[in-house]
């Protein structure tokens, strides 16, 4: 391989490597052979081609066309190099600018033959250039570029700043033409100060005069760049003159200022900027509460009194007033007096004495004690942000918080929760121990919800048993899901609340933005929605969906309408048959409460019932439920039995009542019905506290030799002590555990297990919700005494069931 050949691939790889195209005209032919990388920058592809000249003429940009074709003919007969720049359209429709360099080639008579040269996109270039110019352009700083000391370009601001015209911008030499005496120095000095290794200079504070003689201000910083290919020194200009007015200014009133504050009892300092060291006033000794012999002189040692959360804030705020970022210094931090307490100041001053190259040299200001205000500020921000009880955020800081957040993930695309979360039973609970109690019980839930949280996520509480959790760090559904089983887990531990142990559980309702709401407003309302749905089966989440926005209006039209149906006799008392499993005979019957409304029709007791606890109406109504089933009672006595009982079903809010007109005791008495035809139904949780209010109501019972029944035993809490404690007469075995008798090994163990202990307890067993002969047979092998459902006979109205007797079921 010769040197010629080694040259040749040397030059090869050069052009390879600048992406840089070559091609060559035949003038004979006028064909132009292009080499693969002209062929890749006109879309033809990455192989070297032909094609005719006229193509280019073609595919040009038709505003670039006559200067291209004109230009190109006469470079080409004068055989000078020549380097034009236009557009072309690619066969992918995409424009470029294409930078062309050539020369022609002529015979020994002068003619020219051929055009060789390269091709270049310069597109990148091009744009980036035109990106320059719209962020200069609209620039709120004065920005000029000088490539040999000579103004190449200034944009608006900079004309404006400098007095310039476009004339004077393109005849003036640099911005040492318009720099004051004072300052030339410090200007070149900032020319000198960069490179390509650095490109920028730091903020230089200068003078410069414009082209009307009038000076101005200014802060320049000078930065290296390539200014179509050539180094160049852009400078940009920010007029402080306004600010340096105002310094002065304050340099002037600066002593009268010192008179005024030691007259309020404030504090003087002065700081020796270039050498850390302080000087104070008396008045300062006295805030700080050291003698003056005390006081620390250096900043070093400044910032040792200085509270640790504080210092990076006042050295940050102090060096940004050092480099004038801000006219006047003012911070507000704690220091350490000198009985070791700590004190809130307030510390403001300027910069009072500079040198001749506008550095700080001298800082004087005021100190002043604002603990007493930091104080009341403090605690009138939480009187408005924390709730009382609980110190967790309040309804309006959840609401701040809650649009924060909902701002937030629309800038940075990410989810947010919102939990709603409602004590199941804290009513009972308040009422059966007293709001102290309850007190203590709130706050201990508020700890434990906040307990199960992450650093960056918000428990509040907005309202008297409502809790709401903001949860923006979560990546999965999954993940919502795991933190609400722990709350519900954590909530369903007992309270101890001195005196006796409480339990609740909680129901949560689910909404996420944007999913289900767009505002804050509409992501806690289908939140809420979604509670009340997991609050009809309790200890349990539900997510929002779009079926409770129907779901939301049928309840609170339920609730409307639910305050008159009672005196509109709307309600009636149905009465399901029990059944003596043994002897097939009706013995008992259950009083169920039935809602008939002319335009809803029939009301399911799951949906009216819980909404007359929340409004209270369950009072009146169950009182008149009490007097049917009496009366009902009453009259089946000659029909099915002296021994024939009707059970009532009473809630906890009935239970706990004093309201005169709930008083079953007396209801009996009236009616002369003897207290053990009656059954009271109640729940475990009415029970499990054994409050002292709670003992009462079911001793007066007992008084009375009113019977009671636990209902749905064994889904809530089954603690075995109050069985003990409370002389229970039945105990009624949940429907979802005998429906699958036939299907579950586990429901059958359980059934068998209650049976046996309610015997060893000497109490009798109903078993509800019996449906099949399978069902029966396999209670019967075990040993229950009692069952209702619908293999013996739905809810019946009173006439209905009387037709019943006496049968044999």
């Amino acid at each position: 391989m010769n040197n010629r050949t080694i040259s040749e691939i040397n030059f090869a790889l050069a052009i390879e490597a600048g992406r840089i195209g070559t091609w060559r005209r035949d003038l004979s032919t006028n064909l132009i052979s292009q080499s693969a990388i002209t062929s890749r920058i006109l879309g033809h592809g990455d192989a070297e081609t032909v094609i005719p000249f006229d193509y280019l003429f073609t595919y040009t940009h038709k505003d670039d066309l006559p200067k291209f074709g004109a230009s190109l003919e006469r470079l080409i007969d004068s055989g000078e190099p020549f380097d034009l720049e236009f557009r072309v359209w690619r066969p992918d429709g995409k424009l470029r600018w294409i930078t062309i360099r050539g020369k022609s080639i002529k015979d020994g008579t002068g003619k020219p033959i051929e055009v060789v040269g390269v091709m270049f996109d310069v597109t990148d270039r091009k744009q980036a250039a035109e990106r320059f110019r719209l962020l200069t352009e609209y620039s709120p700083d004065a920005i000029v570029v000088e490539v040999n000391h000579n103004i190449v370009y200034a944009n608006p601001c900079a004309r404006h700043l400098l007095g310039m015209t476009e004339h004077a911008q393109a005849s003036a030499a640099s911005l040492l033409d318009f720099t004051s005496k004072a300052s030339y120095g410090a200007v070149v000095s900032g020319y000198k100060s960069i490179s390509e290794d650095m490109p920028s200079s730091h903020p230089l504070d200068i003078q410069i005069k414009r082209a009307d003689g009038s000076l101005a201000d200014v802060q320049a910083v000078f930065g290296f760049l390539f200014w179509d290919g050539q180094p160049a020194t852009q400078i940009m200009m920010r007029d402080i003159t306004p600010l340096k007015r105002t310094q002065h200014q304050v340099q002037h009133l600066s002593h009268r200022l010192s008179l005024i504050v030691e007259g309020t009892g404030g504090g003087i300092w002065e700081l020796d900027v270039p050498h850390k060291t302080f000087a104070f006033s008396g008045g300062f000794s006295k805030i700080i509460g050291r003698p003056e012999a005390e006081l620390v002189t250096t900043a070093a040692d400044w910032h040792t009194m200085i509270h640790i959360d504080d210092v990076d804030r006042v050295e940050r705020s102090f060096q940004d007033s050092l480099r004038e970022k801000v006219p006047l210094y003012d911070c507000e931090f704690r220091v350490r007096s000198g009985d070791g307490e700590w004190k809130w100041v307030r510390a403001r001053g300027v910069i009072v004495e500079e040198d001749g190259e506008g550095r700080p040299l001298v800082m004087a200001g005021t100190l002043v004690d604002i603990t007493v205000r930091k104080e009341s500020d403090e605690l009138n921000w939480k009187h408005a942000h924390l709730d009382t009880l609980t110190s967790l955020p309040n309804r309006r800081l959840f609401r701040q918080c809650l649009e924060y957040e909902i701002q937030k993930s629309r800038h940075v695309d990410h989810k947010v929760a919102l939990l709603f979360v409602d004590l199941d039973g804290f009513k009972c609970i308040n009422d059966l121990y007293g709001h102290d109690a309850g007190d203590s019980l709130l706050i201990e839930a508020g700890r434990r919800i906040k307990a199960c949280l992450d650093a960056l996520d918000t428990v509040a509480r907005v309202g008297a048993d409502e809790f709401v959790v903001i949860l923006s760090n979560f990546s999965r559904i999954e993940d919502i899901e795991l933190l609400c089983q722990e709350v519900l887990r954590s909530l369903s531990l007992p309270f101890d609340l001195g005196k006796s142990v409480s339990y609740v559980s909680a129901s949560i309702g689910i909404s996420l933005y944007p999913l289900d709401a767009t505002d804050a407003e509409a992501l806690v309302r289908k939140a809420e929605q979604a509670m009340h749905v997991a609050k009809t089966r309790k200890n349990r989440f539900s997510y929002f969906t779009a079926e409770l926005d129907e779901s939301m209006r049928e309840r609170l039209t339920i609730m409307n309408e639910l305050r008159v149906a009672l005196s509109l006799n709307q309600f009636e008392v149905h009465y399901q048959p029990i059944v003596d499993l043994r002897a097939r005979r009706i013995v008992k019957a259950e009083a169920l409460l039935r809602w008939t409304h002319p335009t809803l029709g029939r009301v399911s007791p799951a949906s009216f019932i819980p909404a007359a606890e929340e409004l209270g109406t369950i009072i009146p109504i169950g009182a008149w439920m009490c007097r049917q089933a009496v009366d009902f009672c009453k009259r089946c006595g000659p029909l099915f039995g002296t021994d024939f009982q009707v059970g009532i079903n009473m809630s906890p809010v009935q239970f706990m009542t004093d309201v005169e007109e709930c008083d079953l005791p007396s209801h009996l008495a009236e009616s002369s019905l003897p207290g053990e035809r009656i059954v009271v139904e109640i729940t475990e949780g009415v029970l499990l506290n054994g409050s002292p209010k709670a003992v009462e109501r079911f001793n007066g019972l007992r008084s009375a030799r009113i019977q009671v029944a636990l209902d749905d035993f064994g889904t809530g809490y089954s603690s075995m002590s109050y069985l003990h404690k409370f002389d229970i007469d039945y105990i009624k075995i949940d429907k979802s555990f005998v429906q699958n008798l036939a299907s579950s090994h586990d429901s059958r163990a359980i059934v068998e297990t209650i049976i046996a202990m309610a015997h060893k307890l000497k109490k009798k067993v109903v078993a509800e919700g019996i449906e099949t002969g399978q069902q029966l047979d396999y209670l019967l092998g075990a040993g229950c005494d009692y069952g209702q459902g619908y293999l013996f006979s739905e809810a019946l109205p009173p006439e209905k069931f009387i037709g019943l007797a006496p049968s044999v079921m």
